[in-house]
C-alpha cells in the first residue's frame, strides 16, 4: 500500500483493533485517538488512548526510495516514501485491576496479529465504515511488504522521557508498538535527467 493517507488508514486500522479487543474485557470503553490524558482515579471506565508519537525512515526501503529507471533514462516509477511508525497505547483509570486486564488483552491480540492485512486497511476506507473521512477508493496495488505490527518495550527511562518529555505526564500503564513498513506515495513520476549531448573540450 503507497498512499498519501497511508498514516490514518494504519493509524485507524489500529485503531479498531484497539477498539475491538477492550470492548471485549471491559465493555462500554473506548478507544480515543490523539495525545494521553490525565485521568482521576475515581473514573469509572479506563481512558485508552492510541497515540502516534514518532516516526522514522524504514531502513529496509531506502534503496527502494531511488528512482527507477530504464537504460535509456526514463524514469519506470516514482520511488515511495517507507516509515516506521510508533505508536503508544496507553490506559488510566477504571477499576483497580482493568488497566492490568486490558494491557494483558491488548498484548495477546497485538501477537496474533503481526500484520496488519490488506483487508483490515482497506475495512477502514468503507463508505458506511467508523472512518468516513477516509472513505474513498483503495490505492493502486503494489507488491509492497505486508504492514507488519510489532511490540516495542523501551527500557525505564526511555519511557520516562517519552511521558515527561513528550507526554507531559506521569507515566500510565502503556504498551508501545512499531508498525512498518508504512509506505506514502509521492505523487508526480520525476522528470527525466538531462542527457549530455555535448562534451567539454579535453574530455
Amino acid at each position: 500500500m503507497a498512499d498519501r493517507q497511508g498514516f490514518a488508514i494504519v493509524t485507524a486500522a489500529l485503531h479498531a483493533l484497539t477498539q475491538s479487543t477492550v470492548a471485549a474485557v471491559v465493555p462500554g470503553t473506548l478507544v480515543q485517538i490523539g495525545r494521553p490524558r490525565a485521568v482521576g482515579p475515581a473514573a469509572d471506565k479506563p481512558a485508552v488512548t492510541l497515540t502516534l508519537y514518532h516516526l522514522a525512515a524504514n531502513a529496509g526501503w531506502r534503496n527502494a526510495e531511488r528512482v527507477s529507471r530504464d537504460p535509456g533514462g526514463t524514469v519506470l516509477a516514482p520511488p515511495p516514501l517507507a516509515f516506521d511508525l510508533h505508536y503508544c497505547i496507553a490506559i488510566a483509570g477504571g477499576a483497580r485491576l482493568a488497566s492490568a486486564q486490558l494491557l494483558g488483552a491488548l498484548a495477546a491480540a497485538f501477537a496474533g496479529h503481526a500484520l496488519l492485512t490488506p483487508a483490515m486497511l482497506a475495512a477502514v476506507r468503507a463508505a458506511d465504515g467508523a472512518y468516513p473521512e477516509l472513505a474513498g477508493p483503495a490505492a493502486p496495488a503494489s507488491p509492497a511488504e505486508p504492514v507488519r505490527l510489532s511490540s516495542h518495550y523501551p527500557a525505564p527511562a526511555d519511557a520516562a522521557a517519552i511521558w515527561s518529555g513528550l507526554f507531559a505526564l506521569p507515566h500510565q500503564p502503556s504498551l508501545h508498538l512499531i508498525v512498518s513498513p508504512v509506505l506514502i506515495a509521492t505523487g508526480d513520476t520525476p522528470s527525466a535527467p538531462l542527457r549530455i549531448t555535448e562534451l567539454p573540450p579535453g574530455l
